[in-house]
């Protein structure tokens, strides 16, 4: 699968059978290092210490559970004991506008990895791209998401760009 790839069909379900597998062990049979995977449901509590700026606050009475990117970035942290090749898995939703397609870049510690064009679509969808390893380090990371357009609707103060449900980083 291309980096920066939208996802479906098989390869969202290869994203759900992804998620089966957590948690993923800190160490394989053999004694190899095997990273973990790492869950962020942004609108959950628990997801607080993974987000940094450009998020807005978590979206109450809502089903599913997502959390507004309102920023045009908006930043993931994440701790590795070990710098190996990873991927990342977003399930996302743009604001939609029906003249204008969202774009997003994607950066691990400031070196571009991947760029997502959203659907002409308003409704949530799987985007994956690697992490290579020679981009990550051992401890703390940060994966940025840029946006091309952030938009505000009447009777909200934000402007919103990009309804995120889960990231999950994974080894590859």
């Amino acid at each position: 699968m291309a980096c920066g790839s939208r996802v479906g069909g098989s390869a969202g379900a290869a994203f759900a059978a992804l998620l089966a597998l957590l948690p993923f062990s800190a160490a394989g049979t053999s004694g190899e290092y095997k990273p973990a995977g790492i869950l962020i449901r942004p609108g959950i509590a628990l997801a607080d210490r993974h987000l940094g700026f450009g998020w807005s606050g978590r979206e109450q009475r809502r089903r599913p559970q997502y959390r507004w990117i309102t920023r045009l970035e908006a930043d993931v942290w994440f701790d590795l004991q070990q710098a190996v090749d990873h991927e990342l898995w977003v399930n996302a939703a743009p604001m939609y506008l029906d003249w204008q397609r969202q774009v997003v870049g994607v950066y691990v510690n400031g070196r571009f990895v991947a760029e997502w064009t959203c659907p002409d679509d308003p409704g949530f969808h799987d985007y994956r791209c690697d992490l290579p390893a020679a981009h990550l380090r051992t401890g703390r990371n940060r994966v940025t998401l840029r946006l091309a357009y952030r938009h505000r609707i009447p009777g909200d103060a934000r402007s919103f760009a990009l309804a995120v449900r889960r990231i999950l980083i994974g080894p590859r």
